[in-house]
């Protein structure tokens, strides 16, 4: 009855355990339990040092490989890798936990291609997670924050879209942001889903079955797009459009964001410092994932 409660008075300190008695042991008064302090943390069952736990993590987010950290701490590889896994899973608990009832005003959508193990992958490897992976993003444009991600496949498009922008829906509290993407249309199709809602059509007194009631997408809703033409890599034209809502409505949300037109410059000025700080998301590496749990760690 006391699980996830926070301040309570149910858990008690209980002594020492471990070698030479290094870890602090805990009680819980309500189930009589104990625990270990760093039970579903990195720390938790690693027979590590937790200065070694932290240099791991601080390697890891500066994009050192584990061969590299592994060499460094003078540890095996698999303890490394060990270690990675459980941060990057500890790291998407507290995400789901913390990230939610946000007052945000403009969200940038994108998507950033990358693959695992191997860019062409027949249909068994892609069965196993393998071949080309989308990571979609979803970032607040005045503080950076990215307030969703997910890591999907290439061919689950519409998929991982709807996935991704209903936890974004979910997290939101208050008035509907400013939302901006490229021309990817699974965006649109997804947002017209999330942001509607049904009225009925009143009945006529004629015979036979009454109309269904019709999908009105929200009044609030302002969704824009920006399609860049490419000509041998350099951006040649740049078209800005509205989606829905109205160019009245889009003028209204740009009072307090930064950006002072329609464009997705601060989600893709995003994507090269994650594929700086990620050695798995940069172009043509040496140093790939072999197994998509690296992407979502």
């Amino acid at each position: 009855m006391d699980f996830g409660k926070i301040g309570g008075d149910n858990i008690a300190y209980r002594g020492k355990y471990g070698k030479n008695n290094g870890k602090n042991l805990l009680y819980c008064r309500t189930c009589g339990k104990r625990f270990a302090a760093t039970r579903n943390s990195p720390l938790f069952g690693a027979h590590l040092s937790p200065d070694q736990v932290f240099q791991i993590v601080r390697h890891a987010a500066e994009g050192v490989s584990v061969r590299a950290s592994a060499r460094l701490l003078g540890i095996s590889k698999a303890a490394v890798n060990l270690v990675i896994l459980k941060a990057g899973d500890h790291c998407q608990k507290v995400f789901r936990a913390l990230m939610s009832s946000f007052q945000l005003t403009e969200v940038q959508l994108d998507e950033l291609r990358t693959f695992v193990k191997k860019t062409a992958a027949d249909e068994k490897e892609l069965e196993q997670g393998f071949g080309e992976a989308w990571i979609w993003t979803a970032i607040d444009t005045p503080t950076r924050l990215i307030v969703n991600f997910k890591v999907g496949r290439h061919y689950l498009v519409d998929v991982d879209a709807r996935e991704m922008i209903q936890k974004v829906h979910r997290s939101l509290a208050g008035d509907k942001p400013l939302f901006v993407s490229d021309e990817l249309q699974h965006c649109a199709s997804v947002l017209e889903e999330e942001f509607s809602h049904e009225e009925p059509i009143p009945r006529t007194g004629k015979r036979g079955r009454p109309a269904r009631p019709k999908t009105v997408i929200d009044d609030d809703l302002i969704y824009d797009t920006v399609k860049k033409t490419r000509n041998k890599g350099h951006i040649v034209k740049v078209e800005r459009s509205v989606v829905f809502g109205t160019e009245t409505g889009f003028q209204e949300r740009l009072v307090d964001p930064p950006s002072n037109t329609i464009n997705t410059a601060y989600v893709e000025r995003s994507n090269p410092a994650w594929r700086l700080w990620d050695v798995h998301l940069t172009r043509k590496p040496v140093t790939f994932a072999k197994a998509r749990k690296w992407l979502e760690a």
